[in-house]
């Protein structure tokens, strides 16, 4: 029951975010106008800052266990692969097919892995997620741009990837971030606060601007493009990647963080660069949505599974 409630309190507040994005379209405070310029200002500005605070401010000199982050580089780009060369043959709409592949392998790493380290564990053993979380995000964001581009409907150029990867604000935001951890570049504490506070915020934000931006009268077309995406994001992807963990000798720690990467709902963030992009947004969106959700109850799941086989 514990930890039940520990992924209640962690999800149901992003819920109640999404919650406030409907009421207000429902009550129709927002134009779809609105809502566009809101999505670009988060793509431009919001999730840059998120990108910068989340490396500036981690410590890569501690808890830097390189087999783990290798592990979880490796599995998510092998994911993306194999997706990409099964997926459409399946989904023919290329826009469609974009957005199921960015489910399957993007998760809200940042809003999820801290907190529920330092509740499982302890606050002091955040450190491996901490750095885990600053090098597979990044890639999250390489990847979406590499994906999205290459299912635009158009056959993709390896030079529009490469520049659209360059131009890419969330890169701007991370090779910045790299650049002052790196060289222990000082920031005035002002500037530290007004970082941590707007890094602090997104999420908020993003999660109420998709809130109003779904779309309910295309759950049922979409229906099984939901089912299948949010079952890989919550149940597949984890289970596969846990066992191989396993079976190539992690464990404790090193588990639980493997489960944490691949288990938690589909980021916000993947809404916001669906929209930019041109892809699925609507379908990103119910992907957001719906996975936040119902992962209260496989996240629930998961951790009650493990802890009972003691694997930490």
């Amino acid at each position: 029951m514990e930890n039940f409630i520990i992924c209640v309190n962690a999800v149901a507040p992003l819920a109640g975010y999404i919650i406030i994005g409907i009421l207000i379209s429902h009550f129709k405070l927002a134009e779809e106008e609105v809502l566009s310029k809101m999505n670009n200002l988060l793509f431009k500005v919001f999730f840059p800052v998120v990108m910068f605070s989340n490396i500036y401010k981690t410590d890569f000199t501690q808890s830097a266990d390189k087999g783990l982050i290798l592990f979880c580089l490796t599995f998510i780009i092998s994911l993306v692969v194999i997706l990409s060369l099964i997926v459409p043959k399946i989904i023919k709409t290329p826009t469609t097919c974009g957005s199921f592949i960015q489910c399957c392998y993007r998760s809200n790493l940042i809003l999820f892995g801290i907190p529920l380290t330092a509740s499982i564990f302890s606050a002091d053993k955040t450190g491996a997620m901490s750095v885990v979380c600053s090098f597979v995000v990044p890639l999250y964001n390489v990847l979406a741009v590499i994906v999205l581009e290459t299912f635009r409907g158009e056959k993709p150029s390896p030079n529009v990837i490469f520049k659209n990867i360059i131009k890419n604000p969330l890169i701007h935001g991370a090779v910045i971030g790299a650049i002052y951890n790196l060289l222990k570049l000082p920031a005035p504490t002002f500037l530290q606060t007004m970082v941590s506070n707007v890094s602090s915020g997104t999420t908020v934000f993003a999660l109420i601007i998709l809130g109003a931006s779904l779309k309910f009268s295309s759950l049922k077309s979409n229906f099984k493009y939901i089912i299948s995406g949010i079952a890989a994001r919550l149940i597949i992807v984890p289970v596969i990647a846990t066992s191989i963990a396993y079976l190539i000798g992690f464990r404790d720690m090193q588990i639980f963080v493997v489960l944490i990467v691949t288990s938690t709902p589909v980021a916000a963030s993947a809404y916001t660069m669906a929209y930019t992009m041109e892809s699925d947004h609507v379908l990103t969106a119910q992907y957001v949505a719906l996975s936040t959700v119902f992962s209260v109850f496989t996240i629930f799941g998961f951790l009650m599974t493990f802890m009972t086989l003691g694997l930490f």
